[in-house]
């Protein structure tokens, strides 16, 4: 019986020792820390302004993740011209050698990768980190109403919004800005395609009104079968 009553106290001790926030039950650690900030109360704001704070208090991760996302659409544009320099000079007039083309294009495309994988990677970061704390925020809001309330709606339909509502802002955060970057970078790139030929480029761009229709079709279609 002693040595029952030494390891109840025992862990009643470690118990009392652990870290406990208001986000987590008891003698649960914590794996990620707490939302630094909730939602915008003001409900005649849009959901994008309402969860600005929450996207904000993460803004070390997103301003680095779109400097790198910016920085590496730069390079994108800057390896086309590039190559033609090397073409027109090294190989054509000869005037200047290919080696100290080939090692910049080679440390170009060394730095895009490395700056693609930093900004795919903090952007999704951010986005999970994001969803963590919507989750943990419902939760505190769910375990704060009172019983009658759960007793006049279904706790699982609430679950079930709550978990498809959360999953779509964190994959809109994680794409957003991926696909804001590819629509600047195809600007840029029309831009200098300008400068080198215009019925190349008029060429080039007539590909892309079919290629669009036939994405939007084919994702009508399969896109509710997953």
């Amino acid at each position: 019986m002693s040595a029952l009553a030494a390891g109840r106290a025992n862990a009643t001790s470690d118990l009392e020792h652990r870290s406990v926030t208001r986000f987590e039950p008891l003698a649960v650690t914590p794996r990620y820390p707490p939302p630094q900030a909730s939602p915008d109360p003001d409900p005649t704001k849009g959901w994008i302004r309402r969860i600005w704070p929450i996207v904000w208090a993460h803004k070390r991760l997103f301003i680095v993740s779109i400097t790198a996302a910016v920085i590496a659409m730069l390079i994108s544009v800057t390896v086309p011209v590039l190559t033609a320099s090397a073409i027109n000079q090294a190989l054509v007039r000869r005037s200047v050698p290919l080696e100290p083309f080939a090692v910049a294009l080679i440390a170009l495309g060394v730095g895009r990768g490395f700056l693609s994988f930093c900004y795919r990677y903090g952007l999704y970061k951010m986005a999970y980190r994001i969803e963590t704390d919507l989750r943990a925020l419902i939760y505190r809001h769910l375990t704060r109403l009172s019983f009658s309330f759960f007793d006049r709606v279904q706790s699982g339909q609430i679950i079930s919004r709550a978990n498809s509502d959360i999953r779509s802002v964190q994959m809109f955060l994680a794409f957003a800005p991926l696909i804001t970057i590819s629509i600047m970078m195809f600007f840029f790139a029309l831009a200098i395609m300008l400068t080198i030929s215009v019925p190349l480029t008029l060429a080039s761009v007539l590909t892309l009104p079919p290629v669009y229709l036939l994405g939007v079709r084919l994702r009508a279609k399969l896109f509710p079968l997953s």
